[in-house]
């Protein structure tokens, strides 16, 4: 939500895994009283509030519902176009699916090609990707979510991984 560091959407399906994971509550601040009651401390790593509230405002003001609405549509919608051309390209797979913006993908090499085709990627400053492993595999992560970002952006990123690409296999 163009805050990037400070607030953020985090979609949970079991609430109790990320709180289990992070949280670091000691005894006395335990609540059982009503089960539904929801410690948000136990959902954010920061340890500041470093004026968020303050910060989504403006992001809110200059945007508004509809400014952040549209903006993320396109994010999604440059996702899954981007999808389709990795699809299109034999060389590749899609590693996961693709739920809002962010696309996981990967050669169809091994995972020490996918590797140096993200290090060639990140080292060259043209675009930079993260990573992850999936059941043993390095997979490529393509997250679209920079307020200016744009498809021809993408489209021009999309064609540096492919030349890279062609270089490692």
């Amino acid at each position: 939500m163009l805050t990037n560091v400070d607030i953020s959407v985090l979609y949970l399906r079991h609430k109790e895994a990320l709180s289990d994971a992070i949280g670091l509550t000691p005894e006395y601040l335990r609540t059982t009283a009503d089960p539904r009651m929801l410690n948000y401390m136990d959902y954010s790593v920061a340890l500041g509030r470093r004026f968020r509230a303050l910060k989504l405002w403006f992001v809110m003001r200059s945007y508004g519902r509809d400014g952040i609405s549209e903006m993320l549509r396109r994010h999604n919608a440059d996702a899954q176009w981007l999808r389709q051309q990795i699809e299109a390209d034999s060389r590749f797979e899609i590693s996961a699916p693709t739920h809002f913006s962010l696309v996981c993908f990967r050669l169809k090499a091994a995972n020490e090609v996918n590797q140096r085709l993200l290090d060639a990627l990140n080292q060259s400053g043209f675009a930079f990707i993260a990573h992850t492993v999936q059941n043993g595999q390095y997979v490529l992560r393509f997250a679209i979510g920079n307020y200016m970002t744009t498809r021809d952006d993408i489209a021009q990123t999309w064609a540096r991984i492919q030349e890279l690409s062609a270089s490692l296999v």
